[in-house]
């Protein structure tokens, strides 16, 4: 339908064109017939018949696939609401004997920046015990091929003083004697972030299990 419009506003405008062409003066308005003439109705049907493309042109969709990243919690951990994005899964790990609470385990993605930024930024909210920078024994970071993906392990400990904050929002209370298993992994679709963080006690308690996770970790396909 498209061609027939632009046949039949070609054919009206084709007089005007050649009066142009010749040097002639437009005459004025004049009442022409606005249905091509039936040489222009058989130019365009062999036009149809010559082009490879159809005259009516299929609506097509395109699928778009991506990876998630699965992974097997262990069974003593309980799983939690999740309310702050980017957190993907929330865990609490029940506290070792004679530490004041519980830990906690999440999981993010879709958080900006390097690995090494976010290595950076988690070293950043941890001190010595007397409250000054976190010594370099106190970090510990260790590279891992785990079923084909790229993993940066985190182990820090000493004195914790929290996640940076929004503007205006009160600062965190400094906890002592904590302790963080972190893991930075790499995957097609981006960077997760897995932070196992509580009373050092507790942390030590869930370490196989953390470690445990990490080694059941496993690409899945998924299609939008």
């Amino acid at each position: 339908m498209a061609l027939l419009v632009v046949a039949g506003c070609l054919w009206a405008l084709g007089p005007a064109c050649r009066r142009a062409e010749d040097g002639q003066a437009n005459p004025g308005p004049a009442t022409v017939s606005t249905q091509p003439s039936p040489t222009e109705l058989a130019n365009l049907r062999q036009f149809l018949r010559e082009s490879d493309r159809p005259a009516h042109m299929p609506l097509t969709t395109t699928k778009r696939s991506a990876t998630t990243l699965t992974y097997q919690a262990a069974p003593d951990w309980q799983k939690q609401l999740v309310r702050t994005p980017p957190r993907v899964d929330q865990y609490r790990l029940p506290r070792a004997e004679g530490d004041p609470e519980d830990g906690e385990l999440t999981v993010s993605t879709g958080v900006g920046g390097s690995v090494e930024a976010n290595l950076a930024r988690w070293r950043s909210q941890f001190t010595g015990p007397d409250g000054q920078p976190l010594p370099d024994d106190a970090f510990h970071v260790k590279p891992l091929i785990v079923h084909d993906l790229r993993v940066t392990l985190v182990d820090v400990a000493g004195r914790y003083k929290g996640a940076d904050l929004l503007p205006g929002m009160p600062p965190s209370i400094p906890k002592d004697n904590y302790r963080m298993l972190g893991a930075i992994v790499e995957t097609p679709d981006g960077l997760w972030y897995f932070k196992a963080l509580g009373p050092a006690a507790t942390i030590a308690r869930h370490q196989e299990a953390f470690l445990g996770m990490l080694h059941s970790m496993g690409l899945r396909q998924v299609t939008d």
